[in-house]
């Protein structure tokens, strides 16, 4: 049995999780992640960083490289040192994980991996300035959920998210390449997925990261097998068995 995975780079521990538990692995990116350059929104970030701001909040780990690219190196570790108070908050363990590298202690993460269970998280803290390092077609959740209730987001687009222009190599036929599953780990990844496949051969198990991709998957008329019980790649591969082993 093969599991595709789409996303344009860190597939390696899916990969890794997916064959420990005795499946093969195809990975064909269908997403193309590069920097925005924002030189001055990332100084910005840094600089309310540096004076003041009650969170910062890290989305992904993409967020935080492309927003690190940008600034003399170890800007973001000596902001992190010289702060009292500063409260951190990720999505993911592999994110929060990527923030403590940077000195980042005591990290907040949601009990889902999605940015609407981490604002609804955040909104039961006293309202303050977020400091939001951000992808060019972000989820609106944090702001839409924190701006009423008094927070203030400043927030910068580091980096974006594109489908991929030539065709990936399983765009022709899934069946060819021994595909029974698909991995989905944004909105982004369906996008894209649906771009090349308006249809889907029968019996191909697809599988979300989380309720916003599930959600995503419903829009473009598709229903998810599986929802992974949280970000990690473990809870994914996991969920890809649960998805394979149902009768269809």
């Amino acid at each position: 049995m093969s599991v595709l995975l789409l996303r344009a780079n860190r597939n390696e521990h899916d990969a890794d999780a997916l064959r420990a538990r005795g499946l093969d692995v195809v990975v064909d990116p269908y997403l193309h992640i590069a920097q925005v350059d924002n030189p001055d929104g990332a100084a910005r970030l840094l600089e309310h960083l540096k004076t003041g701001a009650d969170w910062l909040v890290i989305t992904s780990v993409n967020a935080l490289h492309y927003w690190s690219a940008q600034l003399p190196s170890g800007a973001i570790q000596s902001a992190l040192a010289t702060r009292t108070g500063l409260r951190v908050a990720a999505i993911g363990e592999a994110t929060a994980e990527a923030i403590r590298t940077l000195g980042a202690k005591d990290v907040i993460t949601p009990s889902e991996g999605t940015s609407r269970v981490l604002a609804t998280l955040l909104a039961d803290y006293p309202a303050g300035t977020v400091v939001l390092p951000s992808g060019s077609i972000s989820m609106r959740s944090i702001p839409n959920t924190l701006v009423p209730q008094g927070f203030t987001i400043v927030e910068e687009a580091v980096y974006r998210t594109d489908i991929v222009d030539v065709p990936p190599v399983t765009a022709d036929s899934l069946e060819d390449h021994g595909v029974e599953a698909v991995v989905f780990r944004s909105p982004s990844a369906v996008r894209a997925f649906n771009r090349f496949h308006q249809t889907l051969p029968e019996g191909i198990r697809l599988v979300a990261s989380g309720p916003t991709t599930a959600d995503a998957l419903a829009d473009a008329g598709w229903t998810a097998d599986a929802i992974a019980v949280d970000a990690s790649a473990s809870a994914l591969a996991d969920a890809v068995v649960r998805a394979l082993e149902e009768p269809r």
